[in-house]
């Protein structure tokens, strides 16, 4: 992952740096080929580490085992049976015990190749029943022949053990049935006394409500014929209250009965228990072979833990009965760097940095669009504003040119004004002149008219 990221962070800074698309695909690539090649070299390195350690313990199995005379459990099944539900107790092995004893025909041999134990005709096991050389060829004839020296004495000793306590057990079974006859007599005492006092009570509650019900009378009517007790018949309630005391007092005695039986089993199973006389001339001898036989119980294999089931393939006695240390602790840790995929982590990583690339060009665009957009509404806004002005400078002069026309047309009318009053003032002139000329000719005439 730092390896992963680190390349990342140079991808970015070679980004800074305006790498080509060509680069970046190159890297991507180098990160992929990277997280194949270390994910190809876990796996060849934990495969060939596990097979080793496979391999390893195959050996060591068969090293455990070479110490053993192994036998076929298919060609022994029955005296591998009888030795499983083997008791080893004095009473019933005394007379009619016969001891473990494997044929030599039963043997099987390891195959090397195969790894399976090959038996003479020809059937194969990959569990065969072991036993210990020293303990078969050793122990076993040596304890044997010390059994049958001191068998005599051994005899007496057991006759003495079981004498006392048959003695014990006579005596505790005594005790147990003087304990559960004085029980049994003490509830039933119990019993009949409660019955008698649930009569007694139930009489006297009659006879207190006749006269409650006499008493009542009386204060009602003051009459004295009304004094008299009357009997009332309440034998079905009687019967009834009775057949309801029974049933309680029979569920009382049915519960402590069950109590009793179960006591009865627990104390009868621990007897049985105290009365076990161990036969030692078959424990001795037999008792790691009944062991052996018991671990290959399929029911056995199958109620071991986890951590034992991995020792069958070894042994199912290792598997049953060997002393495992306690598990190791493990850090969560750990178990995360044995799950990781690198392979899984580098396409991972590519599709977030492909999904990085997307989303980043996706901004773009939008940033692209969305300045475009502004530039678009600047645009416009410029072009309406170049418009307004336009408008404005075309009514400006359209203004002028009206202006000009309302002063060209005022100038006119002022000098067409003036032109009439220039005219007036000429006619009037010559008006003036003509009535002076008229007046000269008038005085011109009137002093020729004197003469």
């Amino acid at each position: 992952m730092l390896a992963f990221s680190k390349l990342n962070d140079m991808k970015k800074e070679l980004e800074k740096r305006r790498v080509t698309k060509t680069t970046l695909k190159y890297f991507k690539k180098l990160m992929k080929k990277l997280g194949e090649s270390v994910q190809i070299i876990s796996k060849v390195k934990t495969n060939s580490t596990t097979k080793l350690l496979d391999y390893s313990n195959m050996i060591l199995s068969a090293v455990l085992k070479a110490g053993y005379n192994q036998y076929s459990p298919t060609l022994e099944a029955e005296e591998i049976g009888r030795i499983r539900e083997a008791s080893f107790n004095f009473e019933d092995s005394v007379n009619d015990y016969h001891p473990f004893n494997l044929k030599a025909s039963s043997r099987v041999k390891y195959d090397l190749f195969g790894g399976a134990w090959v038996a003479e005709d020809n059937t194969r096991t990959n569990m065969p029943f072991g036993m210990n050389q020293i303990q078969e060829e050793v122990l076993m004839p040596v304890i044997n022949n010390l059994m049958n020296e001191t068998r005599i004495e051994r005899l007496k000793i057991y006759n003495g053990i079981k004498d006392q306590k048959m003695h014990y057990l006579n005596e505790w079974n005594k005790d147990v049935e003087d304990a559960f006859r004085d029980n049994r007599k003490s509830g039933n005492d119990l019993i009949t006394q409660i019955t008698n006092a649930y009569a007694e009570y139930n009489t006297a509650y009659q006879t207190y409500t006749s006269y409650k019900a006499t008493q009542d009378s009386l204060k009602k009517s003051g009459n004295l014929a009304d004094s008299e007790v009357q009997e009332k018949d309440n034998a079905a309630e009687q019967i009834a209250g009775f057949e309801a005391q029974a049933q309680q007092c029979n569920k009382t005695s049915e519960e402590f009965q069950q109590y009793m039986e179960r006591l009865q089993d627990d104390i009868t199973a621990k007897a049985e228990q105290f009365g076990h006389i161990e036969y030692y001339e078959a424990s001795l001898r037999d008792s790691e072979s009944r062991d052996f036989a018991r671990s290959q119980d399929p029911d056995n294999l199958q109620s071991l833990d986890d951590r034992r089931k991995r020792l069958i393939p070894v042994n199912s006695y290792y598997a049953t009965y060997a002393k495992i240390p306690p598990a190791p602790s493990v850090e969560p840790k750990l178990m995360e760097d044995f799950t990781l995929n690198l392979e899984q982590t580098a396409v991972a990583d590519l599709n977030s940095i492909a999904q990085q690339e997307v989303a980043a060009q996706a901004e773009a665009e939008a940033a692209k669009l969305a300045a475009a957009q502004v530039e678009a509404e600047a645009k416009a806004a410029a072009e309406k504003a170049e418009a307004e002005k336009i408008a404005a400078e075309k009514a400006e002069a359209e203004a002028k040119v009206v202006a000009e026309k309302a002063a060209a047309e005022k100038a006119a009318a002022e000098a067409k004004a003036t032109e009439e009053s220039e005219d007036g003032s000429d006619d009037e002139d010559e008006s003036d002149d003509d009535s002076e000329e008229d007046d000269d000719s008038d005085g011109e005439d009137k002093p020729s008219d004197g003469e």
